[in-house]
């Protein structure tokens, strides 16, 4: 279970980026599943029951969203269009959520979207696709700054501190 949780949230991290940011390189999908290993390790996973590497993880992720073992009960259904899709906000962050729901519903597996009852078809794909493909070009030109948020330095100082762990204990 745990491991189809992590699994979960890493394609999901993954999904996100290649669709909004950039397509990783085969070495970097790699490290990342790698380091969702590390992190599953922190919550009790044995590395020996994940997937081996990034090829091993798409084939899990794929093998399960194909598996007649995935289903959704209606009370899962209910709660989470509740979650995503009608989160109570005042009315002037509307425009905003019915952007990002559009992404997420977008980002979803198909397998997912029809499990959830959650419609989709070729107009709303087109739409996504250019979506997408504007998000990426924008963020190519906006500074860095605005682009990555006021979190940004306190994520680089936690992958600073995480380096020099990983040194200090290669170098033991």
């Amino acid at each position: 279970f745990l491991l189809w949780i992590l699994a979960c949230i890493a394609d999901s991290g993954l999904a996100v980026y290649e669709q909004l940011v950039c397509r990783l390189s085969d070495e970097e999908r790699g490290l990342y599943w790698a380091d969702y290993v590390r992190l599953g390790e922190m919550f009790g996973l044995d590395p020996a029951d994940a997937p081996a590497d990034y090829t091993e993880f798409s084939a899990y992720i794929d093998d399960r969203l194909r598996s007649d073992d995935l289903h959704v009960i209606e009370d899962a259904r209910t709660i989470a269009r509740q979650v995503a899709f009608d989160m109570p906000l005042p009315a002037n962050r509307a425009p905003a959520m019915k952007l990002l729901n559009f992404l997420t519903l977008g980002l979803l597996p198909k397998r997912v979207r029809e499990l959830y009852g959650l419609q989709w078809d070729l107009g709303r794909q087109v739409a996504y696709e250019a979506l997408c493909a504007s998000l990426r070009t924008g963020a190519r030109v906006t500074p860095a700054a605005l682009r990555r948020g006021p979190s940004a330095e306190a994520y680089e100082l936690v992958a600073r501190t995480e380096r020099e762990r990983q040194a200090k204990q290669a170098a033991a």
